[in-house]
């Protein structure tokens, strides 16, 4: 489902992609700290270490139901590997724009988080404060490594790179491991 959304919208994939997902037409923003210690947001939608924010949804009014935003780092066809080292992600709503009754308290906002690296995926859930935009609103959801790419062994002897998969969004083997062009097997990768 956030996999459609991301692709909807163009969202790029990296060796590490951040992508926050949410139903309403508020507005939540994703930050990220990057490697190098910038914080890419609305306010900076670029690290000095390469990482972009390409898609930020609901900005200015409620425009989706099932926004995304999404921040990627690297790009494996022009051979620039994500930057090594702890990123930290968290999420904030900048303003509501779901229609409520008069009288009726903000309710909390609930979303879902997914980091892609290394060709796993791991989603994070969490909802904002009820009433709170902001920093006052801000939920931490994770803190990770990223320490490379990594080769991993399938079917006995033949190698995949576990990026190919990341660049398809296609966890390991689930489409029997097929591979972009630039990466199919040949003889490094075949291990023969």
């Amino acid at each position: 489902r956030e996999h459609r959304r991301e692709q909807r919208e163009g969202a790029r994939v990296g060796d590490v992609t951040i992508s926050l997902s949410w139903d309403s037409f508020d507005d939540l923003d994703l930050h990220v700290t990057a490697p190098c210690g910038e914080e890419i947001s609305y306010r900076h939608r670029t690290s000095s270490d390469g990482g972009h924010l390409d898609v930020d949804m609901n900005a200015g009014g409620g425009s989706s139901r099932e926004p995304v935003e999404n921040v990627f780092f690297g790009d494996a066809e022009k051979g620039i590997e994500g930057p090594r080292g702890r990123y930290k992600v968290w999420v904030e709503n900048y303003a509501y724009h779901e229609p409520k009754e008069p009288g009726v308290p903000a309710r909390p906002v609930p979303f879902r988080v997914t980091v892609r690296k290394n060709g796993e995926a791991t989603v994070f859930t969490g909802e904002t404060a009820a009433g709170k935009t902001g920093s006052g609103s801000r939920v931490s959801v994770c803190d990770f490594t990223y320490e490379g790419r990594i080769a991993r062994q399938i079917d006995g002897n033949v190698f995949q790179i576990v990026l190919a998969c990341a660049l398809h969004a296609d966890p390991v083997g689930q489409h029997g491991g097929l591979l972009p062009r630039f990466l199919r097997p040949g003889p490094m990768l075949a291990g023969k």
